[in-house]
């Protein structure tokens, strides 16, 4: 019970804290101009990636004690998974549902927080990436834990749910803003602005320049 309350203590105070950053990051995105939902958005989203990621991370990278002979590296594709499905249901869900655990957070924030990052296959790569990563330092530097591409594949796949989630609040990419510009209306061989939907006579430098331009074609067509 004394281990389970300075678990729940820790959390608690941990939770704290990322409400206060997750706060201040939206008080100063507003403050700088940022538009309140934008900001709203991007600091939950960053806040998710971050409390949803790091504790699986610190997990799997924690060394583990297995038995001898145990398989440690796993590179032929879905050899691991078969391995994994042929045990018990419960111990099946605990270890695939981890798996896609690991990075959907990650992939739930990122498409949110980051336009580059919002299409499928990138977040199928977001998500193999930071798993092989992980892969590589588990392999190299921390014992008892497992070299798997099964693993590699299912996190991504996790990341790629993750994002899927939250296809709604997708960031977009910036386009150019659509403003009124010089068009030639054809009927008339003659430049005209689009102004409150309507058209006007030419009364901008930009216009009066299509419009010398036009005559000076027409009259070198002569």
């Amino acid at each position: 019970m004394g281990v389970l309350a300075h678990r729940l203590d820790h959390d608690g105070g941990a939770g704290a804290l990322t409400l206060l950053a997750t706060g201040a990051l939206i008080a100063g995105r507003v403050r700088s101009g940022v538009p309140r939902g934008r900001a709203w958005r991007w600091s939950l989203a960053e806040a998710a990636m971050v409390l949803g990621t790091v504790p699986w991370v610190w997990m799997i990278l924690t060394p583990v004690r297995v038995p001898e002979g145990t398989v440690l590296v796993y590179l032929v594709p879905l050899s691991d998974l078969r391995v994994q499905l042929a045990e018990p249901l419960p111990w099946v869900v605990v270890q695939v549902g981890g798996n896609l655990a690991v990075f959907f957070a990650l992939g739930a924030g990122a498409a949110v927080r980051f336009a580059a990052l919002a299409s499928p296959l990138r977040l199928l790569m977001l998500g193999a990436g930071c798993s092989l990563a992980v892969e590589l330092i588990q392999f190299g530097f921390i014992g008892g834990r497992v070299f798997s591409v099964d693993d590699v594949l299912v996190n991504a796949v996790g990341c790629l749910l993750g994002g899927l989630l939250t296809h709604r609040w997708w960031a977009r990419r910036a386009t150019p803003s659509s403003r009124p510009g010089p068009t030639l209306d054809h009927a008339q061989d003659r430049p005209t602005c689009l102004a409150s939907g309507r058209m006007r006579a030419q009364d901008t430098p930009v216009c009066r320049a299509s419009r010398t331009i036009l005559q000076g074609r027409a009259a070198a067509g002569r």
